[in-house]
């Protein structure tokens, strides 16, 4: 009789154990029907046949982890080059003539800066208070947040010296970690120990997370530093995670700064480190997203075809004469590998997507408004909408499973 007792209690003490360790799926809700946990991770300049084409470099990316989620083949990126595609992730701002040109310094003003139908009218490097990107959003919403940035504050020399190590910031720029406004960017190249970037952490080109340094060293964080740690449970897992590698484990340096080998073999090298600790944390099994991109495609005048653009871009009056992506409409053809257990494995979408698709997606997941071009058009109620015309949010192309349901999100957004 014990024995047999034993055998019945068994199933609820195992489920017990289960949810005590945040194996069980389902969202914060527990009904499984929601998206809670996003996590994105953006690597550098390849374009789309060079990763996932027959003779790819990067066989882990382009290869194995598509059979785990969804391939989408008709990816784009918004710009040329960087820093401008970073910005149009988190916040629908348009390229202009100096983030174009990845800001070699940070300007702090903006000429013009008059913000019209969502857009900052003019150039400038570090965007005004009163212009949003998601974390603002997250930040109103009480939506936890951060971003992880590889190798940040290795070398304190190359940051702002307001940065430094003191005793109220012992850290120095380990976290929130950005070249002096006004100055010469020291990130734009790597060095043996520190192959930071600013440009490609667009959190530090908003004054309205700069500006507040304890606000933005709780949420721009060293990634080696926290990023594990975080994901031990699900309470200290942010709902958005933005993870950004270092030049050389982002692909951006063939030959890096440390004697390692970068490319398509630093950007495997990084994910095979990473997914896997990702996906088996206990906030991406309960109900986690996974996305991995880039920021743009390979570009150059003799090779034009890869700054295309798809999703109704279109260039705007303040960028100079320049197109986004400079010699052409948009920032290339990319690709992007999603996993979710919403999402089939081996599913492969041939509907264009781009940056703008991309935040709107996210901004349905957490139920906040359509910022900048992500708002750009939108679909009558009841029918599909024009991947041609506008950015279009993930739709049952991408969620092959099932479909999540989201949040409502703010009236007129």
């Amino acid at each position: 009789m014990r024995i047999l007792s034993l055998v019945r209690t068994l199933p609820l003490v195992v489920a017990l154990l289960l949810a005590a360790c945040g194996g069980g799926s389902g969202d914060a809700s527990g009904d499984g029907k929601h998206i809670g946990h996003v996590f994105l991770i953006v690597m550098e300049n390849k374009s789309y046949d060079r990763t996932f084409g027959p003779d790819s470099g990067a066989p882990y990316l382009g290869q194995q982890l598509p059979t785990r989620g969804v391939l989408l083949q008709n990816y784009y990126a918004t710009g040329h080059a960087s820093l401008d595609n970073y910005v149009s992730m988190i916040s629908g701002q348009a390229p202009n003539a100096l983030t174009q040109a990845d800001c070699p310094s940070m300007l702090d003003t903006f000429l013009i800066g008059v913000v019209v139908a969502g857009q900052v009218q003019g150039t400038g490097c570090v965007y005004p208070k009163d212009v949003p990107s998601i974390a603002d959003e997250f930040r109103d919403a009480g939506i936890s947040w951060k971003g992880y940035m590889q190798d940040m504050g290795n070398d304190p020399g190359r940051y702002d010296p307001a940065l430094a190590a003191s005793a109220t910031r012992p850290q120095g720029p380990r976290t929130c970690g950005h070249a002096q406004l006004n100055r010469a960017d020291n990130t734009q190249s790597a060095s043996a120990t520190d192959q930071y970037a600013t440009r490609h952490d667009p959190f530090m080109y908003f004054h309205s997370i700069i500006d507040d340094q304890e606000y933005c060293d709780e949420h721009v964080v060293n990634l080696d530093d926290a990023l594990a740690d975080d994901l031990k449970a699900i309470d200290t897992t942010p709902a958005f995670s933005f993870i950004t590698p270092n030049l050389c484990e982002d692909g951006h340096d063939g030959n890096c700064a440390n004697g390692d080998v970068g490319g398509l073999t630093g950007i495997d090298r990084f994910l095979q480190k990473w997914v896997p600790i990702i996906t088996s944390s206990a906030a991406f099994r309960k109900d986690g997203l996974l996305i991995i991109t880039y920021d743009e495609s390979t570009n150059s005048t003799s090779n034009p075809g890869d700054a295309d653009a798809c999703c109704g871009e279109k260039p705007s009056a303040y960028q100079l004469l320049l197109q986004p992506g400079i010699v052409g409409p948009g920032g290339g053809r990319v690709g992007a590998v999603l996993i979710s257990r919403f999402i089939k494995p081996g599913t492969v979408s041939t509907q264009a997507y781009n940056h703008y698709s991309l935040l709107r997606s996210i901004a349905d997941i957490f139920g906040v408004a359509y910022l900048g071009h992500a708002a750009d058009g939108d679909a009558a109620s009841g029918t599909a909408c024009d991947h041609d015309n506008q950015p279009c949010s993930f739709g049952d192309d991408v969620y092959s499973a099932a479909m999540p349901e989201f949040p409502a999100r703010p009236n007129g957004s």
